[in-house]
């Protein structure tokens, strides 16, 4: 699909040519979509059978942004890897020493020898089979388990308001949608992949919290990966993808928010800390004494308020 949309690729980059700057290339595609589309007319009730219900068409273009977003993170994340393998590889290898014993010290020598590489043998076969446990700290430094985890087969991340699952037991055959079965429930989530031996259930359980199945897809990342994300009910961190699964620590995940995850009255009123904050760093009245500063009288003007006769005062001028 993203080969297919190539072939607007000329039109868009000569559109961004001519506006110069990123900004200015969206306005053009935001408008193209007002003027010329239904993408903004708001659904009132069922039977409006033009636009999105309240809220949607906001949803929709995060989506398309989170989707392209993940890609970007997925290669970079790759690149690193290979900038760490190509780091190690050259690593110049030790320079091997030979020692020459005679032939009396030959026998106990060579017994020595061989006991070292035995002991060393197990020693490395030791260290190989032996689990690294990862801690909070390791799964917050990458993109796919951040203020999440990493389990044997898959990788979660979160926000206050959704979830990103990877399920990383994708064979290299596996390049179409088709070869994907993804189950998505309010309190569950499936996936089986098609391989060789049949469809084999890579993951299944029970979530920890209900989901919105309608605002969840997934997409298959073929021959790497099946990325879902779920969309949740209740705007909270969840301490664990599955109710089976160990449980993160919350105190050690990023709990801020994004700005533009706030609703409009706690926005405005993050806005006006800020401004006040600014405004007394400049030696500045804040709003709230701006405010107190329109509704205080003229003082030179407080005496006719009080005035027991203002009212015929008023009455005898006009004679």
């Amino acid at each position: 699909m993203a080969e297919e949309r190539n072939i607007y690729d000329d039109a868009l980059f000569g559109i961004l040519q001519n506006e110069g700057q990123i900004y200015p290339f969206l306005d053009v595609i935001f408008g193209f979509l007002y003027r010329r589309t239904d993408f903004y007319k708001i659904q009132h009730d069922e039977n409006d059978k033009m636009g999105f219900p309240m809220g949607m068409a906001g949803k929709i273009v995060q989506k398309a942004f989170k989707k392209y977003c993940d890609i970007a993170m997925e290669n970079d994340a790759q690149q690193l890897k290979k900038n760490q393998v190509l780091k190690e590889s050259e690593i110049p290898l030790p320079v091997a020493t030979v020692e020459v014993v005679t032939s009396e010290q030959g026998e106990d020598k060579l017994r020595e020898t061989n006991a070292a590489k035995s002991h060393r043998g197990k020693v490395i076969q030791t260290s190989e089979k032996k689990n690294i446990e990862l801690t909070q700290t390791d799964f917050q430094k990458n993109a796919e388990s951040y203020n999440g985890a990493i389990r044997n087969n898959y990788s979660w991340a979160q926000t206050i308001k959704d979830l990103d699952v990877r399920v990383k037991q994708v064979p290299q055959n596996v390049i179409l949608g088709k070869s994907v079965k993804v189950d998505i429930k309010p309190n569950s989530l499936t996936v089986r992949v098609l391989n060789e031996e049949g469809w084999t259930t890579e993951l299944d359980g029970e979530l920890s919290f209900r989901i919105n199945v309608e605002d969840s897809v997934w997409t298959l990342f073929p021959g790497e990966h099946v990325h879902v994300n779920l969309e949740k009910v209740q705007e909270r961190f969840w301490e664990s993808l599955m109710k089976d699964e160990p449980k993160i620590d919350l105190k050690e995940i990023d709990n801020s928010q994004p700005m533009e995850d706030l609703d409009e009255e706690t926005q405005a009123k993050v806005n006006e800390l800020l401004y006040n904050e600014r405004q007394k760093q400049l030696g500045l009245p804040t709003s709230e004494q701006k405010s107190y500063q329109r509704e205080k009288p003229d003082p030179s003007c407080s005496h006719l308020l009080h005035h027991p006769f203002q009212d015929l005062l008023i009455v005898l001028s006009y004679f």
